[in-house]
């Protein structure tokens, strides 16, 4: 049998004894990957339904304010002309409710960069399990190819004590043959 014949030989009963395991590593590595890539997505998305949600109140916020300001600003008008007392308290409800949005603004910001921290941990801690996973395949692959290599190592072992006792019998047989003379 010519080298290559032999190598394939050796390819086959290779993927016989093995081919199981790294197509279920490769698979699970697959699944992983994917698991991955959707969580990044899902994880994408909730990052940007967070910051719509995010404008959208600050618009509405900011609506809401300036139609506020607008209504106190013609109340302030009126006031002023009528009475310098009113005009103190219109100051004051502007002060309140710029102290409200700036609360508001606050409150939604914390909020988002709470939400953003949340969901930058849970992507953290499966980016870990993740590479935790990785190194045990790592490992198992390594063992696995070691397995190999040591089954390679054995067969030529196996080899060199066919070749020995392929010298060993004729030497003997014309030792016992000089012996039974």
């Amino acid at each position: 049998m010519n080298q290559v014949g032999k190598q394939e030989n050796l390819d086959q009963i290779r993927n016989l004894l093995f081919g199981q395991y790294v197509n279920q590593y490769d698979s699970h590595l697959g699944q992983l990957d994917s698991q991955y890539l959707d969580l990044q997505a899902a994880l994408q998305q909730e990052i940007n339904k967070v910051e719509q949600q995010f404008m959208l109140e600050m618009q509405e916020m900011k609506q809401q304010l300036s139609q506020e300001v607008d209504k106190l600003n013609q109340q302030f008008n009126t006031a002023q002309q009528d009475n310098q007392a009113q005009h103190h308290t219109l100051h004051d409800d502007i002060a309140a409710l710029e102290q409200q949005f700036e609360q508001k603004l606050n409150q939604a910001s914390a909020k988002f960069a709470h939400e953003n921290k949340q969901l930058r941990d849970i992507l953290k801690d499966f980016i870990q399990q993740v590479r935790q996973q990785n190194e045990k395949n790592s490992q198992l692959f390594a063992e696995l190819k070691q397995d190999v290599e040591n089954l390679h190592a054995e067969k030529l072992n196996r080899k060199d004590l066919a070749g020995i006792f392929s010298e060993l019998v004729p030497r003997l047989s014309t030792q016992l043959t000089g012996i039974s003379e």
